[in-house]
This record gives structure tokens, C-alpha cells and sequence, in this order.
């Protein structure tokens, strides 16, 4: 799949006249969002409270880098 942003600049330039150059790379089998996110499949409203929560340690951890 075309990334859309570059098919419309390709789009909106062909129809001023316009040639754009370049390399529009098109991976025929991409990866899905999970995979490049390391998420998990299942739907967040489906998970409990021992799922969702990455526990004390964790939570320290990241508010620790916010301060």
C-alpha cells in the first residue's frame, strides 16, 4: 500500500503540470501496527486491572523519568 500523503503530493503535482521525482518505496508485505508497536491483539476493554496495570515497580520507574 501507497503511503497516502505521498500519493497526494504525487496526485496534486501531476495535476499542476507538474512531474515529482523521487523513490516511493512499497513493502508488499508490511507488518501490522501490532508487530512494530509490540502491543498485544487484544482489544484494551477486554483486558482487567491486573492486565493493564504494569505495577508498582514500573510506575515509579516512569514517573521517576518525568521528574
Amino acid at each position: 500500500m501507497i503511503h497516502v500523503g505521498a500519493s497526494n503530493h504525487v496526485q496534486q503535482n501531476h495535476a499542476m503540470g507538474d512531474v515529482v521525482t523521487g523513490l516511493l518505496y512499497v513493502d508488499p508485505e508490511p507488518a501490522d501496527l501490532h508487530s512494530h508497536l509490540g502491543t498485544i491483539a487484544e482489544p484494551l476493554n477486554r483486558l482487567g486491572a491486573s492486565e493493564l496495570s504494569p505495577g508498582l515497580a514500573a510506575l515509579d520507574k516512569i514517573n521517576a523519568r518525568l521528574r
